[in-house]
């Protein structure tokens, strides 16, 4: 870790205090910062009572234990997909272990989803003149054109088709996969396996192979833009981007707090006064126990107008205990779907004037306002998986992403973006650091480049570029920005303003050190 330039003594919130009321502490008091978010994967609802926060216990997490991490917390992904193109039914089921962040790959995905494992040994067989007949035979058996019932006929000696398949390909897999209910398996094959299979020339090995691998594309998408999987994804690869870019260790610490925003919702709404939530004792808890102070919370949420009431509630924390409180903002905060659909800066004034904002403009003006940030949009976390920019080991799989396909990008809470300047600040200057200084920029970014009828475009880093009148009308409304330019790969904070009006550089214990001259 680099050498810090010269410090002062740093100041720490009393146990009774607020942020304006501090303590000396010694110089090395490291910085601490809290992610928020829901990181297990859990079903809906499972993870939303008040009670889970009972035993809510900071995680320290860094690039060294970040997969052991992640096993730990049991993360799985689970959900029914839909069968795709001429299927039909109730869809298929999937569940995957994280077991790590390349859990997330195609590669690994492959390896844990039966009816794709299966499908894929039979892909390769398909490669291997010694298996071809056997694989071949199989398919045939799948879509006989004389057959009109939807029944499989099963080999004999086998209790399930995809289990021959296997058996025949692969007689001793590596890595086998978990035992899958028959009847979902064979479902699988009669649902999505046969109408894509239907057309095809069966004796003519290269039209087989490419319709296996068009039906593993097709199912592959499926899983990747599944709405919870890329929630889940999103997390903690915008965790991974920050615990890579920080220089952790004794002096800077990264801690992940597992709890939704709806279950925090429910606590403080719960609980006579913020000191009664089990939110706030765990805080606390935590820092006497460790003898440090909270330095800033990174929330994987994003916030709605309807929010207003417990983005108060945790802003009074957070300038209870001097951290301040970073999140998002969500697009329907400005009236759009999408960041791509964001008004014109005259009609984002004017909606900001209206009264279902009243409650926003309240809160901005209170004292807990300079504890809290927002910030849009969001930045690009990884590049659609291809032969071109990331393959896929197991077969020739495209993801097939582009301009129109916004939402199947994979984007990350533009929080994640400022804790990397937050830690490199700190990194370099300590608790002296100048909060007018966690203005920065951000380089290297991810930058989507494709064709779109035969011209070359490329997706901004964050999201969305964002003219400068539009700039102006989001900064004076309260919103810390993640600007992009074209054809550029960084990003750039412009101001690390709190919500407050009037205007505020977000406070925190920097607030009251003294600064480097």
């Amino acid at each position: 870790m680099p050498k810090r330039s010269d410090r002062a003594d740093v100041l720490l919130v009393s146990e009774v205090g607020s942020a304006d009321e501090s303590l000396p502490l010694a110089e090395e008091t490291p910085l601490i910062i809290g992610v928020l978010g829901e990181f297990t994967g859990r079903a809906l609802g499972e993870a939303d009572a008040p009670e889970t926060l009972a035993d809510l216990k900071p995680i320290e997490i860094d690039r060294d234990n970040f997969d052991a991490v992640m096993e730990r917390l049991g993360v799985r992904f689970e959900a029914t997909l839909d069968g795709g193109a001429g299927a039909g039914g109730e869809g298929w089921k999937a569940q995957l272990f994280m077991r790590g962040i390349e859990s997330f790959h195609p590669d690994e995905i492959l390896k844990q989803i039966e009816p794709l494992r299966a499908l894929l040994e039979l892909r390769r067989a398909l490669d291997d003149p010694a298996k071809f007949n056997a694989a071949a035979a199989q398919v045939r058996k799948w879509i006989k054109p004389s057959d009109a019932a939807t029944t499989i006929p099963r080999p004999e000696g086998t209790s399930s088709l995809l289990e021959a398949i296997i058996e025949e390909t692969d007689p001793s897999p590596a890595t086998p996969a978990p035992k899958r209910p028959l009847a979902d398996l064979d479902r699988f094959v009669r649902e999505i396996v046969r109408p894509h299979l239907i057309q095809i020339d069966l004796g003519q090995q290269k039209q087989l192979t490419a319709a296996v691998e068009s039906l593993l594309g097709e199912q592959l998408r499926a899983v990747l833009h599944h709405k919870d999987f890329q929630r889940l994804e999103a997390a903690w690869r915008a965790l991974h981007f920050l615990v890579t870019n920080a220089e952790t260790g004794t002096e800077l610490k990264i801690y992940l707090l597992d709890v939704s925003k709806s279950a925090l919702e429910n606590d403080l709404a719960k609980a006579e006064g913020i000191e009664a939530s089990m939110f706030f004792k765990n805080l606390f808890s935590f820092s006497s126990e460790c003898g440090s102070p909270w330095g800033a919370f990174i929330a994987n949420y994003d916030f709605g107008i309807n929010d207003v009431e417990l983005l108060d509630r945790i802003a009074r924390i957070a300038q209870r205990v001097g951290a301040p409180f970073v999140a998002a903002a969500h697009p329907l905060f400005l009236g759009a779907e999408s960041f791509t659909e964001i008004p014109s800066a005259k009609t984002l004034v004017r909606l900001f004037e209206g009264e279902p904002y009243s409650a926003w403009r309240a809160f901005r003006k209170s004292p807990q306002a300079r504890s809290a940030a927002l910030l849009l949009p969001r930045f690009l976390l990884r590049l659609p998986y291809g032969a071109e920019s990331d393959p896929v080991r197991s077969f020739a799989f495209e993801e097939g992403v582009s301009g129109r396909d916004h939402e199947k990008y994979l984007w990350g809470n533009a929080a994640f973006a400022f804790a990397v300047i937050l830690a490199r600040e700190f990194t370099e200057r300590g608790w002296s650091l100048d909060p007018a200084r966690l203005a920065g920029r951000l380089e290297g970014m991810l930058l989507h480049v494709y064709e779109e009828a035969g011209i070359k475009q490329t997706k901004p880093c964050a999201e969305v570029l964002l003219p400068d009148g539009l700039t102006g009308a989001l900064n004076s409304q309260g919103f810390m920005l993640l600007v992009s330019h074209r054809d550029r790969d960084f990003v750039m904070i412009p101001s690390a303003r709190s919500v407050a009006d009037p205007p505020a550089l977000l406070a925190g214990h920097w607030s009251s050190s003294p600064k480097k001259q």
